[in-house]
């Protein structure tokens, strides 16, 4: 699959997320788009990709998912492909989606927020920000570009100055 199926696939997408959420999310979903259009994807002529093949991943079939497909998911299974996680709290994604009916976070102290980035940026963008699209480079990391134009949902753990949590999130 070449890089132009995935810049339409992209624009049809985006021409419904663009509505939603803040501004600023829609711009770096762009970014992230026109930068991995101007990159491409990684050869083995990239040293940081010489001994890895990444044609049959461009030569897939992409389209993203607009729902989860949750049906047939149960906390057994989760646990079959996992670990006996009872000791933690856990965030559950299906299909790139947030599933919290499968989570468990709990109550939380003051100034920590664990759940959906899509949430978050619905109901708390001022926390998101100032961090997303900030850490990998997507102005050199292809992989980096594409995640960052089909950004819709992911798993969200912000703390606020020296506060921490002791128990693990496990995030499945």
């Amino acid at each position: 699959m070449s890089v132009e199926l995935y810049e339409k696939t992209f624009y049809e997408i985006e021409a419904e997320l663009g509505k939603v959420g803040p501004k600023w999310v829609h711009k770096l979903r762009m970014a992230g788009m026109e930068m991995f259009k101007a990159l491409g994807f990684p050869t083995l002529r990239d040293e940081n990709w010489r001994n890895t093949r990444v044609r049959p991943i461009a030569a897939t079939a992409f389209a993203p998912v607009s729902e989860a497909r949750i049906e047939a998911l149960t906390d057994e299974r989760i646990l079959e492909r996992t670990f006996d996680d009872a000791g933690c709290r856990r965030m559950v994604f299906v299909d790139g989606i947030f599933a919290p009916e499968f989570s468990r976070i709990g109550d939380l102290p003051e100034g920590i927020l664990v759940g959906s980035l899509a949430d978050a940026l619905d109901q708390h963008p001022e926390f998101i920000e100032p961090y997303l699209g900030k850490r990998a480079d997507i102005n050199r990391h292809p992989f980096a570009a594409l995640n960052t134009a089909f950004i819709r949902d992911g798993a969200l753990v912000f703390l606020q100055g020296n506060i921490t949590i002791d128990d693990p999130i496990h995030i499945v």
